[in-house]
């Protein structure tokens, strides 16, 4: 189809590009480029809600440009989607069930392995000390650091689906928070002999402040 600007112009002032488009063979977005390239100006939404409340709209002057025949050209329909059989559809939601889902990570926990790994001079086997403050009430030596965060974000979450909110504590609230040691100390077991600590406990503590 070809048509002058004027023509176009007449069109897409009369009715919304969703309702020209089609008419043409094309999309509303498709029509929308074509009027840009040929310096076609149309009526944005405002105009037709405006209209349809019959209050007093103006429409947009067709500037002056090199008179051109415009050519539409209708898009290729789309083949057809082929309906997924029975056996088809049980096999893929097998397979979508199959695939346990990872939970988000916490907000909280966004970015701050970085922090943690930013840390003070520290010997083998101490706890982490970084240089940021406000961050999650982990403990944690380096090795242990992805574990611990682990850990923290499944307990994060799981607090937050009981409706619980963790987050970093307002400054001043009267909160405490145990004390840790920051080297680990042997401990002698009764039965077992004198064993590392960290043996017993198999991870680190993890604390989260809560209101």
């Amino acid at each position: 189809m070809h048509l002058t600007r004027l023509e176009l112009y007449k069109r897409v002032c009369d009715r919304p590009l969703s309702k020209i488009g089609p008419e043409l063979g094309i999309s509303g977005t498709a029509l929308a480029v074509i009027c840009k390239q040929f310096q076609v100006p149309y009526p944005g939404s405002g105009y037709w809600t405006r209209k349809s409340l019959g209050l007093p709209a103006e429409l947009p002057t067709l500037p002056e440009a090199p008179e051109e025949a415009i050519e539409i050209t209708p898009s290729a329909p789309k083949p057809p989607r082929q309906k997924r059989t029975s056996t088809e559809s049980s096999a893929r939601k097998t397979r979508s069930l199959s695939k346990p889902r990872r939970p988000a990570p916490h907000p909280l926990l966004f970015g701050v392995e970085e922090r943690f790994r930013k840390t003070r001079d520290v010997k083998q086997g101490e706890f982490l000390r970084p240089y940021k403050r406000i961050l999650p009430d982990l403990i944690s030596s380096e090795a242990a650091l992805v574990r611990a965060l682990l850990i923290a974000n499944d307990l994060y979450l799981a607090l937050d689906e009981q409706g619980y909110r963790v987050h970093i504590a307002e400054a001043g609230s009267d909160l405490h928070r145990i004390h840790v040691k920051e080297q680990e100390v042997e401990q002698k077991e009764r039965n077992y002999g004198t064993l590392p600590l960290s043996k017993h406990l198999g991870s680190r503590p993890t604390n989260c402040l809560l209101p």
